[in-house]
């Protein structure tokens, strides 16, 4: 199978909750359920290879950590991770003090529009995108490889679970005790999301 419903597809075939890539004393919680959830956003699919690099001085554990959750995505779907050398090149040379900020964003910019910036510059474990679907950074301080694998995911244009345009059928949401956090559970439309007839699941990696 080719194209958005050949992708689409493999990621549901692959809902069968089987613990793989890791030892099994490193999952924790959502972690062992990771692939029963196929929400793509939109016209979004995940392309069939996604190119990353590392930032310069980019930590061991962090690469290890992000290799991993990679290759247990790559195990059961057909999307490959493939490094950018020219990416982590390009990083290289930005650190260095003979390039200028506006040509160091330049750069970053560019490159950020084509692979995943793989970073452990901050404190947190999260994976953004602009609004055109640029501007991929996923910082790697991640406790577990769950964590690290939920947000390879959301690289992979997949929705949290619990903001599914059906999620009230499943789930109550208490307001009152997220109220730094209500953004996070806004729910996406019909139009934003495709639930290709997969069960709601409450122990998905996505949760």
């Amino acid at each position: 199978m080719t194209g958005a419903l050949g992708i689409a597809a493999l990621f549901i075939a692959s809902a069968i909750g089987v613990v793989i890539g890791s030892d099994p004393d490193e999952l924790t919680g959502r972690s062992y359920r990771y692939r029963r959830q196929a929400q793509i956003r939109g016209d979004k699919v995940p392309p069939q290879v996604m190119y990353y690099y590392y930032q310069k001085g980019l930590s061991i554990p962090a690469k290890e950590l992000f290799s991993k959750a990679t290759k247990a995505w790559e195990k059961d779907t057909c999307v490959k991770f493939k490094y950018n050398a020219t990416g982590s090149l390009f990083s290289y040379y930005l650190g260095r003090k003979l390039f200028k900020t506006v040509m160091r964003k330049m750069y970053q910019n560019f490159i950020a529009k084509y692979a995943i910036v793989v970073s452990d510059n901050t404190s947190i474990c999260l994976f953004t995108r602009d609004q055109d679907g640029d501007g991929q950074v996923l910082d790697a301080n991640c406790r577990d490889i769950g964590d690290a694998m939920h947000e390879v995911g959301h690289a992979l244009w997949l929705d949290h679970t619990h903001n599914r345009y059906d999620r009230d059928d499943y789930v109550n949401v208490s307001w009152e005790n997220i109220e730094l956090y209500k953004k996070q559970y806004e729910k996406v439309t019909k139009d934003q999301s495709k639930n290709y007839d997969v069960p709601y699941d409450y122990g998905s990696i996505m949760h």
